[in-house]
């Protein structure tokens, strides 16, 4: 009986690191959600992900099923390369080895006629457009150089949880401004 039980651990113990070195000892990501438009967008992508400590093979196709997959070392890697995407302006959630990981929630508990939100990815005209259409009875502008642009959506009793929360169903991620 001591040899079957020893036997089984045996098998299952080969089982499992014949999986782990299938895998290359990787987590596998997806992520989801987040904008992308054009070229620019792709390139950000590709430049955020690349700075992240233990992520590789990542690959950006806006016009896949799947557009943007990676590989981290670990969950560890995976947090912090979707942590990266959304300080780069992006929001977007993300599938890692089979668990889901969702950004970090920020509460905002402020109300204004006129909210700046910093570091939004706004590459490009089609991003502009995008930004201003999920803020149609609002006055948008889009102020900067460079991927990363200030946004100020001006309305009548604007909620700055719930104008951070439309930009993040649009794929777009920014830090509100605190005027002193």
């Amino acid at each position: 009986m001591r040899q079957l039980t020893f036997l089984g651990l045996f098998v299952a113990l080969l089982s499992i690191g014949l999986v782990y070195a299938e895998q290359g000892g990787t987590v596998k990501c997806k992520v989801d959600g987040l904008h992308l438009c054009c070229q620019q967008c792709d390139n950000a992508v590709k430049g955020i992900l690349s700075k992240v400590d233990g992520v590789s093979a990542v690959k950006v196709d806006r016009k896949a099923a799947d557009k943007v997959t990676f590989e981290a070392k670990s969950e560890k890697e995976a947090k912090a390369a979707l942590e990266a995407l959304v300080k780069g302006g992006f929001c977007c959630s993300m599938n890692a080895g089979g668990s889901e990981m969702k950004p970090s929630v920020v509460k905002l508990d402020t109300t204004a006629d006129s909210l700046t939100f910093t570091d939004v990815h706004v590459c490009c005209g089609a991003c502009t457009t995008a930004v201003k259409g999920l803020f149609k009875d609002a006055t948008v502008t889009v102020k900067g150089t460079g991927a990363q642009k200030t946004v100020t959506i001006s309305a009548k009793g604007l909620e700055a949880q719930k104008v951070l929360e439309t930009l993040n169903k649009g794929g777009f991620n920014g830090t509100l401004e605190v005027k002193k």
